[in-house]
Formats: structure tokens, sequence, C-alpha cells
């Protein structure tokens, strides 16, 4: 986060701080976890009473180099988070919270069994639509308020249950030295020279962010662009072990390995991807649906902060895409390669169209996912939630 968002937030006269339990779903670098941080850093000490993971991984190091102290309290499989919601209990005995903000569907799962009767009240920041249907009409019915980054993300709720919904979107902190820094890291980042057009796909190397459908795609943006590379800009998530080996075969398999990369990433920083995004010619999001789970996007991080830095964007018609993208990008249809490809290569084409989509980007970005503002947003919820 930089300074200029904590200034901001404490620049602001607001509500007097009540003390939040932070409670993490997952420890990975991803977009919900960096916005949990974003949260409790924006908001300052005197707001935190502690912050739990349900998982041990690299964000909870990163909280630690950061100087939080982190508890974690593993929840793995069902029985598991029947004993991390015993355990949670214990924290919440000790730490004596006014509110519990629970990071995702299973974080809020946890923390209704937790608080019983009489507990601190639930805070659930719904960030995907994971678990959708039974068991998130259970939790949303157990929790005091339900936060959605998004109003897709909480359309699946009832009559019921939406009388405690609100929508803040989520936010991004200002990066005023990216597009300055962009061409320096983005050097930095290939494996090779970027002698043409480089189009960007931002996120953990896994099934859901996309990264075959852009692979697929890069056929069609070749015949038009044969110059083009596509940057593949995150880490491999544990989850999926041997994913870049995937992508790599498959790039062999269509014959664009040449024209695919793999960033090399210094510990996977926001602000360094960001600057790279900023130096792309284009930033894609071809999000997919997870069977599973039923995971689709909440948001879009990636989205929002090329919308900052200037870099037009084309996104699959996936989740909460189409809302936060409205009409300063491009959507296409789910699952349609070809369809993303064109898109990409269209904008490549029109860089008097890619100039007005970006322009009107900015003013969406600056105009709704500001993080100072959000994180005032997010301090009146707890407000609310603790009375």
């Amino acid at each position: 986060m930089t300074a200029s968002a904590g200034e901001a937030r404490s620049a602001r006269p607001g509500p007097e701080p009540v003390p939040v339990l932070f409670v993490s779903s997952h420890a990975q670098l991803g977009g919900g976890e960096g916005y949990l941080r974003s949260i409790v850093e924006g908001l300052g000490p005197a707001w935190c009473a502690g912050i739990v993971s349900l998982h041990d991984g690299p964000f909870v190091q990163r909280l630690r180099d950061g100087g939080h102290e982190v508890t974690v309290l593993p929840a793995e499989g069902r029985t598991s988070v029947l004993g991390a919601a015993r355990r949670l209990r214990g924290e919440l005995r000790r730490t004596r919270p006014a509110v519990v903000h629970a990071n995702g569907i299973k974080a809020a799962l946890v923390a209704v069994l937790a608080r019983g009767v009489g507990g601190p009240p639930v805070v659930w920041l719904k960030y995907d639509f994971g678990w959708d249907g039974a068991m998130a009409a259970f939790v949303a019915l157990r929790s005091r308020m339900v936060v959605g980054i998004s109003g897709a993300v909480n359309e699946t709720f009832g009559r019921l249950t939406r009388r405690r919904a609100r929508v803040v979107y989520a936010g991004v902190p200002e990066y005023p030295d990216a597009e300055a820094q962009g061409p320096r890291a983005l050097a930095a980042v290939m494996d090779r020279p970027a002698d043409g057009p480089v189009i960007a796909l931002s996120g953990r190397l896994c099934p859901g962010k996309g990264q075959t459908d852009m692979v697929a795609a890069m056929p069609t943006v070749l015949a038009r662009h044969p110059d083009a590379t596509l940057l593949l800009l995150g880490v491999e998530d544990s989850f999926y072990p041997g994913y870049r080996a995937t992508l790599e075969e498959q790039a062999r398999g269509l014959g664009v390995h040449d024209a695919v990369c793999f960033a090399r990433l210094a510990g996977h920083m926001p602000a360094e991807a960001v600057s790279v995004v900023s130096a792309c010619d284009v930033l894609v999001q071809p999000s997919r649906l997870q069977e599973r789970g039923g995971w689709r996007e909440g948001f879009g991080l990636a989205v929002v902060e090329a919308m900052q830095v200037g870099t037009p964007v084309v996104a699959y018609a996936n989740g909460a895409l189409p809302e936060v993208v409205g009409d300063v990008g491009v959507v296409v249809p789910e699952g349609d390669h070809v369809a993303l490809g064109t898109a990409v290569a269209d904008l490549l084409d029109d860089p008097e169209r890619a100039r007005a989509l970006v322009a009107a980007a900015r003013v969406r970005e600056r105009e709704r996912y500001r993080l100072d503002r959000v994180i005032a947003q997010m301090a009146d919820c707890y407000v609310e939630a603790a009375r």
C-alpha cells in the first residue's frame, strides 16, 4: 500500500475505531489476500485486534515481514473446520474484538461457528462466488453483515439474506510512479526483448485465471500481429503444481511457444506487477468458471490497476467483470478464445479507440475504485455492525 492511501485515511475525519479481528480463508498471494492487507494497513493499528489465517503460506509470511502478528489456525477439510472454530473461539476470548472481519466464505463459516451465542458480530467480506447456494445462505444468516466487493457476488442471496448485504467495491491504492517505471520494469521481467506489442495477463497460474484461453487465442493475435508477445504475469498457484508446465506444453502444441513469456517476478510485489502492466499494450482477464465450488471472478483487481495506469482491458464476461469494466473496456463471451484474440488484435489495430477507452477508464477507476474511499466505507461497516 502506498503512503498516500494511508495518509488520506488518517486525514479523513471518521468514526472512532472499533477493534476488529481479521480472519483470512487462505494464505496465497491472491487478490483477496492482498485486499485484506490493504484494509488492515489502511485502517491502522487502532482498528486491528489481531489477524488469523486458516492456512499457512506466503501471505502469512508477507504479513509478518510487514510487522504484523499472525495466528495460524489450520482448517483443512470439514472436521478441521470445526476444530478451527473451537480454536478461534479461544482467540475471540483472548483478543476481545468488537467485530470479526471474515475474508471469504471459509473464514466466515469458521467465524460464525466460533462466535456461538453472544459472541462478536461477523462481517463477511464476500469476494467471489465460491460455494454459493445453501452454504452461502447458512453463513449469511449468521453474519451481522455481508459486504460484497461487487453487486454480482451478492446475487445469490434471497430476500431474507439480502437485507444484510452491502456492496463496497474493492479498491486499489494510487500508484503514482508506475507509468514512469513501466518500461524498465517490463524489461526486467521479460526473458527476451519485446520487439512488438505485449499482452499482459496478471494473475496466479491456475485454471480460473484463464491462461489456457489466452494461449489458445494467440494464433488469432499472431495472424495479424506476428511480433506480439503474451506475458503471463503471476506465480504458480500452490494448489495447481506443475501448471506452468501444462501451459508451456499447450503453447508448444499450438506453435506459439516463442510468443509466450513467463514473467520473472522478484517476490510477486503488487507495485512491481502494476508497473509492468503500465508498459504493456493490452491487459487481458479471461477468467473462467470453476465447476468445483462454483468459483467466478468476484471483482478483478488487475483490471482496475490497468485502468489506473492507462492500459486498455479485454475481459471475458465472467462473474463481476462486466460490472467492473463497464463500457471502458472490451468484454467478450466467456470461453470464446477466438473472440478474445480478435478483440485484442482489434485494439492493437486501432490506437485511437484504445486511447479513448483508456481515458474513460482512468475516470472510472478514480471515481469508483480508489482504496482510501473503500477503506472509509469498510470502517463505517464495522462501526455499524458493532452497534
